[in-house]
């Protein structure tokens, strides 16, 4: 392969056959070059307290769930070795956050009476980060 890096953020929970596809990847990156991968933490707090309830498990399209283990083993059989993990926060708006707890709670009311007062505060697109440890980023070399 000819390319230094393979940027995936929020992509291999989506992917039918990550295996099929880190291999893909492995070819087209050169000897040393970086696959870096950013996906909900699995084992997390948020996934420990809310277990079925928890937002990334209600997105119907996410097809694969890891931990940094998990995920670290799947590298490590398609020819990667694990440099470096992070635990990522997020930057969010009021209105996501509603639509989180919507999806988290299955409250459709509380998420409209919400919503409401957010867009009539004018809250609604009020920008934050926050950093609960729910998402992983794992740099992987090419070896």
């Amino acid at each position: 392969g000819d390319h230094d890096l393979v940027l995936l953020l929020h992509v291999i929970e989506h992917m039918p056959d990550p295996n099929a596809e880190l291999r893909i990847m492995h070819r087209t990156l050169r000897q040393g070059g970086y696959l870096v991968i950013e996906t909900p933490t699995y084992d997390s707090l948020s996934f420990k307290v809310l277990r079925h309830r928890e937002r990334s498990l209600r997105i119907l399209d996410h097809l694969f769930f890891f931990t940094p283990k998990t995920l670290g083993q799947l590298l490590e059989r398609n020819g990667f070795r694990v440099v470096k993990t992070q635990y990522v926060g997020r930057t969010l708006n009021v209105d996501r956050l509603i639509f989180d707890v919507g999806l988290v709670t299955s409250n459709a009311r509380l998420s409209r009476i919400l919503r409401g007062i957010a867009t009539k505060t004018g809250l609604a697109k009020l920008r934050f980060r926050i950093n609960i440890h729910d998402m992983q980023r794992i740099y992987a070399v090419k070896y």
